[in-house]
């Protein structure tokens, strides 16, 4: 299913210097969303910031998810507005993230040079896979994507890497 699907390789380079919003499920999410509404570039949401974005009416234009656990990102997940959005998804991605997702996959592989999983066990099943370097988390891994998309400016919105006002997250949002 995964080699039969579509993957970020024809993506690379395709903005020329554009500006990139990265948005992630940070607490600073809850107050700074609205800026992302006449964003003049492209929006990559975080799997956990994509359904948070879609409630308030902000469509993002890329959605990463990359951890492999389904009972924790497969319903972040689970929207009906999915239908028209665009995940790039990891390899690694339990099937039943991909699953609840019900707009359009694309797939990245992984690579992390000196580590037998990723230097010799992803290529040989993936196979011609493009792959972005294992950073550690999804934030880094859709700014990493950015940057191989060709932006110019990175943005980064409720990226906190930390604790605003003793949360962790941005609340809970539904429609």
């Amino acid at each position: 299913e995964i080699l039969a699907a579509g993957h970020i390789g024809p993506l690379m380079n395709i903005l020329k210097g554009s500006p990139v919003a990265v948005v992630g499920a940070g607490p600073s999410l809850d107050k700074n969303v609205e800026s992302l509404r006449d964003f003049p570039g492209l929006t990559i949401a975080t799997d956990r910031a994509a359904k948070a974005m879609t409630a308030r009416g902000i469509l993002p234009d890329l959605v990463v998810a990359v951890d492999p656990r389904p009972y924790h990102i497969a319903k972040m997940l689970d929207y009906p507005e999915s239908k028209d959005q665009v995940l790039i998804a990891s390899v690694c991605l339990h099937p039943d993230v991909t699953k609840a997702w019900r707009g359009r996959v694309r797939y990245m592989s992984h690579e992390n040079p000196g580590t037998q999983f990723f230097d010799h066990g992803l290529p040989h099943l993936f196979p011609g896979m493009p792959a972005l370097y294992c950073l550690g988390n999804v934030g880094n891994m859709a700014v990493q994507l950015a940057g191989e998309l060709g932006a110019g400016k990175i943005v980064m919105v409720g990226q906190d890497y930390g604790y605003t006002d003793g949360k962790m997250s941005a609340d809970e949002w539904v429609r």
